[in-house]
This record gives C-alpha cells, structure tokens and sequence, in this order.
C-alpha cells in the first residue's frame, strides 16, 4: 500500500501578485494584490508625505516574488487590492455583548506582596 506523503507547504489558490517595493527613504514595503497593475497603481499614487503629490513619492518595485508562504502575507504585507483581503487570519468574536470583560491585576494570594517587601527592605537600609 503506498504511503501519501504531506506537502511541506501549503499552496495559495487562486492567482495574486506579491511585490517587495521600496519607498525614497530606503524602506521596504512587501505588497500583495489580485493582479500587477494594482500594485503598479499603489506604487504610483503612493503618498507619504501628505495628499500633496510630489516627484520623491511613489515606490520602486524592485522585486515581483513568484511564491510566498501564506502566512508571510498575513503578517508581512499589504493589502492594496481592490476586493476583501482573502490573507485574514480570523479572530474570535465575544457573541455575549451583554457581558463586560475587565481585566483583573494579579495579586499574590500568599505572603506580602512584592512591592511592600521590597520597600521594607529599602526602608531598613535607609535606616542603618
């Protein structure tokens, strides 16, 4: 019987464009679309300096990438397509909206707690 072997990476579906650009300040930028001509069209509308336009704005795509793990792009880059970002990772939602969660500090249930030893401590060096 032959043993099925597991891919080491898991595959993109669907065809997306991945860009690594790069800013007039020598900074990165890793972007991903449907298709190149959305990246092309972030690259030149780019604007970091304001609304005003200006001949530094812009990016240079300096490299097009062929293949990217996907959750490169979940963390890595931007979304600068025209639908959804289909590289979300999904995030739990609190469906009992009635419900206020506050957060509770830690506190020590045995002995003194840290900060008032410490201050013990300090208060009888300061003694001596």
């Amino acid at each position: 019987m032959p043993q099925i072997k597991e891919k080491l990476y898991s595959e993109i579906k669907g065809t997306y464009a991945f860009a690594k650009a790069k800013d007039y300040l020598g900074n990165w930028h890793y972007l991903a679309a449907e298709n190149e001509e959305q990246i092309e069209k972030y690259c030149e509308e780019y604007s970091p300096q304001g609304t005003h336009p200006h001949i530094n704005n812009g990016l240079a795509i300096e490299v097009w990438i062929n293949y990217v793990d996907p959750i490169q792009v979940c963390f890595f880059f931007t979304w600068v397509g025209q639908r959804y970002n289909p590289f979300v990772v999904a995030k739990p939602f609190n469906y009992d909206s009635n419900k206020k969660y506050k957060w509770t500090p830690k506190v020590r249930v045995v002995g003194p707690s840290m900060k008032t030893s410490l201050l013990e401590e300090e208060n009888e060096l300061t003694k001596q």
